[in-house]
């Protein structure tokens, strides 16, 4: 069982995925399972999503048997997750390769049940996780997204 599920919920985003996925198939923190469900796309994403589960065994594909939202989709994820903990990174977005280690020390050295992280927007309007020497005043507005946090499976 891994000790972290990260879901990512997919709907037209063949654009985008792999590169969300090559950012967590690049983590240091190696105990982990992806997964990746497709929220009845429209285009070649679940195409995509096959081919992507081909790199490694840690990749699980689902797919919504209806268009339900990012937030059911995440839901579903959730019921599915086997891990400890549990991670959101949407399909468009990316993460720092030790995204999963830096959150997972703060874990294992406190009660907390979840961390919060930050992200601003690339050149592209993509999120990416925010460098720490970015001030509390221009991060504030993050935590209204379930992205770049991490849960303690027993607190969702």
């Amino acid at each position: 069982m891994p000790k972290i599920s990260i879901i990512t919920p997919a709907y037209n985003c063949e654009k985008y995925l792999e590169q969300s996925v090559d950012s967590v198939l690049s983590q240091t923190w190696k105990d982990w399972e992806l997964l990746i469900i497709d929220d009845c796309s429209k285009d070649n994403t679940y195409v995509l999503m096959q081919k992507l589960a081909k790199k490694d065994k840690r990749i699980r594909i689902l797919q919504n048997p209806q268009n339900s939202g990012a937030a059911a989709t995440r839901n579903n994820g959730v019921r599915q997750a086997a891990g400890e903990w549990i991670a959101f990174i949407d399909s468009d977005d990316y993460i720092k390769p030790d995204f999963i280690s830096r959150y997972m020390q703060e874990f294992e050295n406190s009660a907390m049940d979840v961390v919060v992280g930050g992200y601003i927007r690339d050149e592209n309007g993509r999120f990416t996780e925010y460098p720490a020497d970015i001030s509390d005043d221009e991060a504030i507005w993050v935590n209204v997204s379930a992205c770049l946090k991490m849960y303690r499976r027993k607190f969702l």
